[in-house]
């Protein structure tokens, strides 16, 4: 994981999601497509800690199905997590309004159980994990 000043190599492209904390874009980040969750402007130190915690857990996490954490960015105002970018979509995406075929259903249920088998026992919430 290697810290990141912003503005500068980071180049912030579409919001690709929203909640409570922030927004998710897709972005360029030394020539990778990423996904940058973004705090929002008024975290204060309690998100400032969140995503500390966040990260943390994050920077353990090596696993093929589980996305990566490629930087982090603590500098006021600029507080976000670079993550790999799952190409993809969330999953409720995909599945919403279309058929999927059994096979594919299969293949994805074993990969999000490998992805869950590999996180922490007792872990209920990222950022309360060990």
């Amino acid at each position: 994981m290697s810290r990141l000043r912003l503005p500068g190599a980071l180049r912030l492209e579409e919001v690709i999601g929203t909640g409570g904390f922030g927004r998710v874009f897709r972005g360029t980040w030394r020539g990778q497509v990423v996904a940058v969750k973004a705090a929002r402007g008024d975290a204060g130190p309690a998100g400032v800690s969140s995503l500390r915690r966040e990260a943390r857990l994050y920077a353990r996490l090596r696993h093929p199905n589980v996305v990566a954490l490629r930087a982090v960015c603590l500098e006021p105002p600029h507080l976000c997590l670079v993550m790999e970018f799952a190409a993809g979509g969330p999953l409720s995406r995909a599945l919403a309004g279309r058929r999927v075929p059994p096979a594919v259903l299969l293949d994805w249920a074993r990969q999000v159980a490998r992805g869950m088998r590999y996180l922490p026992s007792g872990c209920s919430e990222p950022p309360n994990c060990p």
